[in-house]
């Protein structure tokens, strides 16, 4: 998805929308109860009038200004431009169920200066729509909904430099009432967030708490720029106790922090991520991932991407932690980079810790590289995983500057069950040590078939068991010309090839 594009499409279909305002009033949309507002201090929701003809919002300096007020149900246009008082704890706030809010090309701001929300949805309402326009200039929350909401929606919204969440659903416990449910997101970009003047608010542009049934399309999350001083992580997209959310053709590009996420999801189940993309997320004094799942349940990725991911300690891809029964399907991860800190430094493609089921499948994974005496890039790397599985998937170029590279990394595999299977891995390399598939087991419990490795020196397979060393039929470049032969060809009780003596034009570069 192109960003540029994306942010045109927002701008002429808010154009669109107030061209067609000026059409329709007092014919199409006042026939549904629409009501323009825009008034200082202004309260909607009498139902005495159909159309109320406030002007431009600007507030004075008086410290008892209130926020635009909107309670009786019906459909709202937006005449003018609203900017909050320094003192007002709202700019808009929505206090009644079955409201649509169409901001008609215009803008809801803060000064600057304020603690203000821009829209603000009270807890309990149902069937609320915001749409058509720009919320700017926040001290808090761009948009908030309330707790025990249901049936929202929010298009065609630009969200621009707010302090702490662009959007934030805001549910807070499960089971109880209090989630929020049914929420739709669609054509929205959340941008430019941060962490205030003190910057020890963690900043989201996506904040989901509580949440079931959410479903987020065609949206970017960009450039939400956390401290470099304070230990506060920006994330494009934050997920927490989320249930059956689902995430369609998506941006999380250039959030930075101290540590920073693309898209980030913990203590959730079943929700989904197709076709959407993590871009050049940095953490500058710690960790930075593409995609991040922490004590998660069946989490689905599919034909995503992470690139650019760099972080001054450890750069992800894609982490899955203390995560079961999970998928990354044809996924792309491409340039993780790990740098700046010489002795700690690891870059992972994909990292899978302390889970179980986790399938990671028909996957690219090319160029991890880390910076570092003691440090691995790694494509793929399993550490205390129970029954995971790699199929399918190739790895490409992972290179360690000063330390290790290696294709698949085994960790600490113990329990039966996990397989590495019809994976291809390619020109992995360290200046220390260069691996294709390394197990640390002495006694491998790890099932592997039909792998070729190849460009990895003479380590294309380290793996033990305890009756002898792994039985790989080593090939050399004479034979290499079909991979299909190679896989099939039945003359190693593992059906695993190991290519040697690659000629340099075959070789891959870093």
């Amino acid at each position: 998805m192109n960003k540029k594009l994306f942010a045109i499409s927002i701008m002429l279909v808010l154009a669109a929308s107030a061209q067609a305002t000026s059409k329709v009033l007092g014919t199409q949309i006042f026939q549904t109860k629409a009501h323009q507002i825009g008034g200082s201090g202004a309260k909607m929701g009498s139902g005495s009038d159909i159309f109320l003809p406030y002007q431009k919002t600007v507030y004075g300096t008086s410290s008892s200004a209130t926020a635009v007020t909107i309670s009786s149900a019906g459909a709202y246009l937006l005449s003018s431009d609203i900017s909050s008082h320094s003192n007002a704890t709202n700019v808009v706030a929505i206090t009644g169920s079955d409201i649509t809010l169409d901001l008609g090309g215009k803008s809801i701001s803060g000064n600057g200066t304020s603690t203000g929300i821009g829209i603000n949805v009270s807890s309990g309402l149902s069937n609320i729509t915001i749409k058509n326009g720009v919320v700017r200039n926040l001290n808090n929350s761009g948009i908030k909904i309330g707790a025990g909401c249901s049936h929202i929606r929010i298009e065609n919204i630009a969200v621009i430099d707010c302090d702490s969440d662009g959007i934030l659903i805001n549910g807070t416990s499960a089971g109880s009432g209090t989630e929020v449910n049914d929420v739709v997101i669609n054509n929205v970009i959340v941008t430019k967030c941060n962490g205030g003047e003190d910057n020890t608010t963690s900043v989201k542009g996506l904040s989901l708490n509580f949440c079931t049934q959410a479903n987020v399309f065609n949206s970017s999350f960009d450039e939400n720029i956390g401290s470099i001083d304070e230990p506060t992580p920006a994330y494009g997209v934050f997920m927490t106790s989320c249930t059956g959310c689902h995430f369609e053709n998506c941006e999380a590009i250039g959030n930075s922090a101290l540590a920073a996420h693309g898209f980030y999801i913990e203590h959730s189940y079943a929700n989904t991520f197709q076709n959407c993309s993590s871009y050049q997320n940095t953490g500058t004094s710690g960790i930075g991932s593409g995609f991040y799942t922490s004590a998660a349940f069946a989490t689905m990725f599919n034909n995503c991407e992470a690139i650019g991911t760099m972080a001054t300690t450890t750069a992800y891809g894609f982490y899955l932690n203390n995560s079961e029964d999970s998928e990354i399907v044809d996924c792309k991860i491409s340039r993780i980079v790990g740098y700046d800190d010489p002795s700690t430094l690891d870059a992972l493609g994909i990292y899978a810790v302390n889970g179980a089921n986790n399938l990671i499948k028909d996957c690219s994974i090319i160029g991890c590289v880390g910076v570092g005496a003691s440090n691995k890039a790694v494509g793929v790397m399993l550490s205390s995983e129970t029954r995971s599985r790699i199929e399918g998937t190739e790895v490409n170029a992972c290179t360690s500057v000063l330390g290790r590279g290696y294709g698949i990394y085994l960790a600490s595999i113990s329990t039966i069950g996990t397989s590495i299977a019809k994976n291809i891995i390619c020109g992995n390399s360290g200046n220390e040590a260069s691996y294709g598939i390394y197990d640390d087991a002495s006694d491998s419990v790890t099932f592997f078939l039909q792998n070729v490795c190849y460009g990895q020196e003479s380590n294309n397979y380290s793996i033990t068991y305890s009756d002898g060393s792994f039985d790989e039929n080593v090939k050399n470049d004479a034979v290499i010309n079909n991979f299909g032969n190679l896989i099939t060809a039945k003359t190693s009780p593992h059906h695993n090839i190991s290519v040697l003596n690659q000629p340099a034009d075959r070789k891959s570069v870093v």
